[in-house]
């Protein structure tokens, strides 16, 4: 009879490998627009790792007024730039690759989250089934 393995939890292979500090660490949070990204460093990642995590959203924010106590948090003009201005999210997200190219050349550990919206386009290429 064999004997069945469970898979290491996610942590067991991070943290040693943070820990040896002999290899440095990105940890990538991929996934679409509101899928938990940062609600999951926030509430389950950020403490145990403790590395920083570079957030074109967060960059975009450090340039704008403190949040106010409405219930959108900044005032409107800086949600509409924040949330619809291209060139300013253009902006953040060439700072979020700054820091990443930083940190790489560094070789310091750091996360990121992405939802692959750059990822461009590439034509189907189909081979043709030999005979």
């Amino acid at each position: 009879m064999s004997v069945r393995r469970t898979p290491p939890v996610l942590f067991d292979v991070l943290l040693p490998t943070l820990a040896a500090n002999t290899k440095p660490l990105a940890v990538i949070l991929a996934g679409h627009n509101g899928s938990g990204k940062t609600t999951l460093w926030t509430r389950q990642l950020s403490e145990p790792l403790q590395i920083p995590l570079i957030n074109a959203d967060r960059l975009i924010e450090s340039v704008l007024p403190p949040r106010m106590a409405t219930v959108a948090g900044f005032p409107y003009w800086a949600q509409r730039l924040r949330d619809t201005n291209t060139a300013w999210q253009h902006v953040a997200q060439v700072g979020a690759q700054a820091f990443i190219k930083a940190a790489m050349s560094s070789g310091l550990a750091f996360a990121f989250e992405t939802v692959f919206s750059a990822w461009q386009s590439r034509p189907l290429r189909l081979s043709r089934p030999r005979l």
